[in-house]
């Protein structure tokens, strides 16, 4: 009977795979009001929003490629592969290009003084609308990404091996090509742009500012959004994952992802008689030892119950600021309940670290699930029978420099 068990699994599996489909593929993040919202495109059409983000609705029934946010952040566009571009909000109607269903379309951007479209497809061919502005196009299969040029007088395009074609006046700050990595998004910045690879990899040209380590995310990456304080990926499940920049700290934006896809609704408030439930009331007891004066606590608030966290909080417990770094360690065979700070002022491999905060000892079942460093000061995310709790660690940060800053 042996033989027959690997026949029966593999029967197992196979009828798994043809039962369930695959779920569409997170394709676009943009945020909107200062890093306050963001919307997540997935390839059905599907928007997911997040923070302050407003959603004022979704196609279905498409194969969607790009997302664009007019200029009030009051509406959006979603363009389609086919060409087809749906309008939301107040995002006025724009000429839609001749479809080629054999050709791709694959991203468009608008022209900040007209609001006109201009397209990319697959392979490689331009096709604007408006006032028609087009400085050329580079045949070539594998396009992937279109970035209009600072002054609107030319094109970045992106293909999937790292080829950068530059038109009109777009300024060729270096590419990189490899069969080995398949390139996605192009970002500019000052003097420079970003390249983000589908396994993470975020390489600088021109002046952009490397950033300090890289993601080897499980899932694909599909897009890279720059931020005031670094930069977040999208992965194709959806998953943002955000990593800070070493040129000065400020407040880090980060968004409590909910597990379930569900489309925000917009319900007015009917009198009702039922009494609402109530939650276990938030601990007023403190949570942490530290182990210098001058630092106080404070629970600022709780994650709804069917949150999931960013991945910079569930996976690295470590942030940047400008005294050190704090990492939240495990004591031996324990999970994270020490918080371990490392200064600058003593780089190389003598540099140990030293104990800044532990929980305290009466808190047996609380965890650190993550911390982040802003203005106010450093927040924690602990859980414990009360759920996953925000809290506000105060006090003297001391300034330091990060030149001869390593960690071991």
């Amino acid at each position: 009977m042996k033989p027959l068990i690997p026949i029966l699994i593999m029967a197992y599996l196979l009828g798994a795979l043809e039962g369930a489909a695959a779920p569409p593929k997170a394709v676009d993040v943009k945020t909107v009001q200062g890093e306050g919202g963001l919307y997540i495109l997935y390839e059905d059409g599907f928007l997911q929003t997040g923070g302050n983000a407003v959603h004022f609705g979704s196609p279905s029934g498409i194969t969607a490629a790009d997302l664009e946010i007019t200029p009030s952040e009051k509406g959006y566009y979603v363009l389609a592969t086919d060409g087809t571009v749906y309008t939301f909000g107040d995002a006025k109607t724009i000429s839609v290009p001749v479809q080629n269903p054999r050709v791709k379309f694959v991203d468009l951007e608008l022209f900040g003084d007209t609001n006109d479209p201009i397209y990319l497809q697959e392979d490689g061919t331009i096709i604007p609308a408006g006032h028609n502005r087009f400085w050329g196009q580079y045949a070539k299969a594998g396009a992937v990404d279109l970035e209009l040029a600072p002054d609107l007088l030319g094109y970045y395009v992106l293909y999937q091996d790292g080829t950068i074609a530059f038109f009109g006046t777009a300024l060729n700050r270096g590419f990189t090509v490899s069969n080995a990595l398949t390139a996605v998004d192009l970002e500019l910045v000052d003097n420079g742009y970003y390249v983000t690879y589908s396994d993470g990899t975020v390489l600088p040209f021109g002046a952009a500012i490397p950033f300090p380590y890289q993601t080897r995310p499980a899932q694909d990456v599909t897009d890279m959004v720059i931020t005031d304080r670094g930069y977040q990926i999208l992965r194709s499940d959806g998953v943002l994952d955000t990593f800070l920049r070493l040129d000065g700290q400020g407040q880090i934006r980060w968004y409590a992802q909910v597990t379930e896809r569900s489309v925000p609704q917009q319900v007015t408030p009917t009198p009702t008689r039922t009494p609402t439930p109530t939650r276990t009331p938030l601990p007023s007891l403190g949570y942490f030892d530290f182990t210098e004066p001058g630092f106080t606590e404070q629970i600022v608030g709780r994650l709804p119950d069917n949150a999931r966290l960013p991945g910079t909080f569930s996976d690295n417990l470590a942030s940047l600021f400008s005294g050190g770094l704090f990492v939240a360690l495990a004591e031996g065979e324990n999970p994270p309940r020490l918080i371990q700070r490392y200064t600058f002022d003593n780089p190389g491999p003598t540099n140990t670290g030293k104990v800044f905060a532990r929980l305290k000892s009466d808190r047996g079942e609380a965890l650190i699930q993550g911390i982040s460093y802003s203005r106010p000061g450093l927040y924690v995310l602990v859980s414990d029978v009360s759920g996953t709790l925000i809290i506000l660690i105060s006090g003297q940060f001391e300034p330091s420099s990060l030149s001869n800053f390593s960690l071991y």
